[in-house]
């Protein structure tokens, strides 16, 4: 085989290298895209009071996360505010995570890798109304 043949056949596996490389990373994308949907698509709609920092409100309700989502999304409809998550084991007690996120009308991830059935509530920053949907 001549030099140039040598070249033009490493040249076309390459080419069908890098062909199959992003069609790899497009399908990968994708398939996030639609876990991220389905995941979405289990939203419920949150509504907490003006005067409050904590969603739901009251001390002794929590929320729970389900199989839907490996992460805790929110968005707020009405405005945009910093949140944090707060945990609360079976053991007892509470966990807050130590930063807040920045949370608008947008899905945003407040709490990654979150086991199902685990129990929480929204903290927020200041204490104006808010409203939107989480997904868990």
């Amino acid at each position: 085989m001549t030099s140039s043949r040598k070249i033009a056949a490493l040249a076309g596996g390459l080419a069908m290298t890098a062909g199959l490389l992003v069609g790899g990373a497009g399908s990968a994308g994708a398939a996030e895209q639609g876990v991220r949907a389905a995941c979405h698509d289990g939203d419920l709609t949150f509504n907490k009071g003006a005067g409050s920092f904590y969603y739901p409100i009251s001390a002794s309700s929590r929320l729970t996360t389900s199989s839907n989502c490996n992460d805790i999304n929110l968005r707020i409809t009405n405005g945009a505010r910093n949140v944090k998550v707060c945990f609360y084991p079976s053991s007892g007690g509470v966990d807050c995570q130590e930063n807040y996120t920045y949370v608008g009308s947008s899905w945003t991830v407040v709490a990654e890798d979150v086991l199902d059935g685990t129990k929480y509530r929204f903290r927020f920053l200041t204490d104006p109304a808010a409203g939107g949907q989480y997904a868990d």
